[in-house]
């Protein structure tokens, strides 16, 4: 921490994690954005991907991976022992999961529009076991509950980690 911002709440994790490109750099990523598959985020997705982009997912670096997702499903920590209380994940469909070479794909993740807002680097790929974490994060499987209801309706999907930070924004 510096002295101008030694006044300041530490972030938590120890780290404000900005994930914004240099502006130098991001009309390079929206050239080569046109080789990559896209995805088009949900709502939901967008704003995850915008506070993970802005630090408010500190100390969070993309989407979580298979071990930060199993830390936190159990027993409510990331790998590196930081409390976090929920997965913090990129769902697609299974057939474009099938599609993705994890440590060489790299996706243009997109807005409802088609504009480019980020690079994700495909690390891992898995399908995630939707009862058993909302059992852990809910406390139930109930449908009844808006959470569990929302996390069913993708129950489809193949979850995607980024891993590193070449992520683009305007």
């Amino acid at each position: 921490m510096t002295a101008s911002s030694s006044h300041l709440i530490a972030p938590h994790g120890g780290e404000l994690v900005n994930l914004i490109a240099p502006s130098d750099r991001i009309n390079e990523l929206k050239t080569h954005s046109r080789e990559w598959p896209s995805w088009d985020l949900t709502p939901r997705q967008l704003c995850d991907l915008e506070l993970l982009m802005s630090g408010g997912f500190s100390p969070l670096r993309g989407f979580m991976t298979r071990a930060d997702y199993d830390g936190v499903c159990h027993k409510m920590r990331l790998a590196s022992g930081v409390l976090w209380p929920m997965p913090i994940t990129l769902d697609v469909t299974e057939d474009f999961a099938k599609r993705l070479q994890p440590g060489s794909t790299k996706i243009a993740l997109r807005d409802a529009e088609g504009v480019m807002l980020a690079v994700l680097h495909v690390d891992e790929v898995w399908l995630p076991d939707r009862k058993a974490e909302a059992k852990s994060v809910f406390n139930t499987t109930s449908t009844v509950h808006p959470g569990v209801d929302m996390w069913e309706a993708a129950s489809r999907v193949r979850r995607c980690r980024r891993t590193t930070t070449s992520a683009a924004c305007d």
